[in-house]
């Protein structure tokens, strides 16, 4: 009666937290660079003459993206597994949990407020607005294909109503 699920799989462990622990490197690189770029934006970006890049290039940048998601999936497993479990208790409890902006507010104030904790250089703020960034994104990733099986919880039909605008 009371269960979300996956569409499709039926489980808890769906595919939402695996994307979303595998991707959470490269959206933390992602984050780092949009944080980076937006605290040396320059009127304008000029991107150099850059030379033929061969296999070597191609390569390294694989690499870098394997190693990205190895480090990014043994940070972000756990909390996206304990994250979607909580999200889908609160969305079976409150219609407004279900919704994708609770998600991606709750991944990113619980990845930023750690951080905000520490100091405030610029380049932990760079840190910050990433570890939050990554947070967001990653809770929209594990909100993907959540469905509820029973209908949104109704107020209690005692509560008071309240009019707004009148």
């Amino acid at each position: 009666m009371y269960r979300s699920t996956y569409s499709g799989s039926g489980s808890v462990s769906g595919s939402g937290p695996v994307a979303a622990t595998l991707l959470a490197g490269p959206i933390f690189v992602i984050g780092l660079l949009l944080g980076t770029w937006s605290t040396t934006m320059d009127a304008a970006i000029i991107v150099p003459d850059l030379p033929d890049v061969g296999a070597g290039v191609f390569i390294t940048i694989v690499v870098g993206i394997v190693l990205t998601m190895l480090v990014g999936a043994l940070v972000s497993g756990i909390p996206n597994l304990l994250g979607t479990r909580l999200m889908q208790w609160f969305g079976r409890h409150n219609a407004a949990m279900r919704l994708p902006v609770a998600w991606a507010l709750a991944g990113g104030l619980s990845t930023a407020l750690p951080v905000a904790m520490i100091g405030g250089t610029r380049n932990d703020m760079i840190a910050g607005f990433a570890f939050s960034f990554t947070g967001a994104i990653c809770a929209l990733i594990c909100r993907w294909r959540v469905v509820w099986d029973d209908p949104a919880p109704q107020p209690l039909s005692g509560a008071p109503r309240v009019a707004i605008g009148k």
